[in-house]
């Protein structure tokens, strides 16, 4: 029976010590990179102006249908499309959209049904925005604003369709300013990232609010 416990003390003994070893192995055991490794986030990508089109002026032929540009040259002959070129690339390229560009955009202004146009247009050294607003099987002329001579050789206004539906602007004499219910569309002018003016027809007449500063 001693013999039996003896051999039997033995045995625990070899297993605790291989149990041991097993476990002081484990403890130095060097871990292995996983198997995909996360990529560092890109850069963001700057845009510059080296990296966008230049347009000329055949552009205006390529998005503004043509009787528009004929009821241009018709109700405003005086008045011409500026040269691509002389917008930024970067904010000519920014208003670009499917027929409508950084100095024209259409819609029906005053809810007649017909459709309106609005321009940018410049005329010997001066510049202003037009509306050709549809009157029964005509339109007429109406001088929205006069931006008159510019300051440097870069145009830095662009107008932009404003839909309709409610009209958040700002009124620095009141806080708590209730948006408009904009019936038709409206025409903001916008000064590149300084101010925007939004034009709408109310009342036979068109009023405006600071909508941007």
């Amino acid at each position: 029976m001693k013999r039996a416990t003896l051999l039997k003390s033995i045995g625990v003994l070899l297993f605790m010590l291989i149990c041991m070893s097993c476990i002081q192995k484990q403890r130095h055991v060097t871990l292995r990179p996983p198997t995909s490794v996360s990529k560092p986030l890109a850069k963001q990508r700057v845009i510059s102006d080296d990296t966008l089109t230049a347009f000329d002026s055949t552009i205006y032929a390529k998005y503004i249908d043509s009787p528009a540009i004929a009821l241009m040259h018709k109700y405003l002959p005086e008045w011409n499309f500026p040269p691509p070129g002389a917008w930024d690339k970067i904010w000519f390229n920014e208003y670009k959209k499917e027929g409508s560009l950084v100095n024209y955009i259409y819609a029906d202004f005053n809810g007649d049904g017909k459709t309106d146009l609005a321009f940018l247009l410049k005329n010997k050294k001066k510049y202003a925005v037009w509306v050709l607003q549809s009157r029964d099987d005509k339109y007429g002329a109406i001088k929205l604003i006069n931006i008159g001579q510019l300051r440097g050789t870069t145009i830095n206004i662009g107008i932009e369709l404003c839909p309709k539906g409610e009209l958040d602007y700002i009124d620095l004499e009141n806080d708590n300013t209730k948006p408009i219910d904009l019936k038709n569309p409206a025409i903001t002018i916008q000064e590149f990232e300084t101010m925007a003016e939004t034009y709408y027809w109310e009342d036979g007449k068109y009023k405006s609010v600071t909508t941007g500063d």
